[in-house]
């Protein structure tokens, strides 16, 4: 019963346009619908709709689109996949969305990494982000270069100097410390009793004469 009742708010939601269903509800600026199941949780509408139609959704499989539109919620045109496949549907088509780009590839559809390397799939690692869980794509011949200049003698002299100016502040800052504990503990140390200042005590203050009389009347 629960079921046929998250159908039904589902389909209200929908309409059909040529052969898409089109999910009427919330929209990402990313162009994928949210749907809230019941419980609050709000998922992508487009998985919503493969699981009321088709079944459950492995775990770490996406549900990818034949129409490549975002917000189609037919279970026709919804398959499963993975982050290597949906790269694979976007090479064949001639397309890469931008948003699924990282800081190694240019916000662009070119077919190149920022460093001028050919994206291929042989030499593009797909891996999902550990925040937002979306595909990040990674140009093996980047990381390559970079390992190489990671590892040169130049690059280790450089980090040996960097770990060796931080170990001598750091040794500064506990000696300024301690000599400043020792300071403290010095301050904090009783002064040593002098027998020779005993002997003589200082004399008290002189007093006034009404002082003395009233001293003189207690006295008697």
């Amino acid at each position: 019963m629960e079921g046929q009742v998250v159908i039904e708010k589902f389909l209200k939601v929908t309409k059909r346009v040529g052969s898409c269903l089109h999910y009427l509800g919330f929209i990402q600026s990313n162009g994928y619908g949210q749907f809230r199941k019941p419980g609050g949780k709000m998922e992508l509408a487009h998985r919503v709709s493969y699981e009321i139609f088709k079944g459950p959704i492995p775990d770490g499989m996406l549900v990818l689109h034949t129409c490549d539109v975002r917000h189609c919620v037919e279970p026709e045109h919804l398959f499963l996949g993975t982050h290597k496949d949906n790269f694979e549907d976007c090479a064949n088509k001639g397309r890469v969305s931008p948003r699924f780009d990282n800081k190694n590839f240019p916000k662009s559809y070119d077919d190149t990494c920022r460093n001028g390397h050919i994206r291929t799939l042989e030499n593009t690692k797909v891996r999902p982000d550990n925040r937002t869980k979306r595909p990040v794509y990674l140009c093996l011949d980047c990381k390559k270069i970079s390992d190489k200049r990671f590892w040169s003698a130049e690059s280790k002299e450089k980090r040996r100097l960097r770990l060796d100016k931080k170990n001598l502040a750091r040794r500064d800052k506990n000696q300024a410390r301690l000599l400043k504990q020792i300071e403290e503990a010095k301050k904090a140390v009783p002064q040593p009793f002098d027998s020779a200042a005993s002997a003589h005590p200082p004399a008290l203050p002189p007093q006034s004469s009404y002082q003395a009389s009233n001293s003189l009347q207690a006295s008697k």
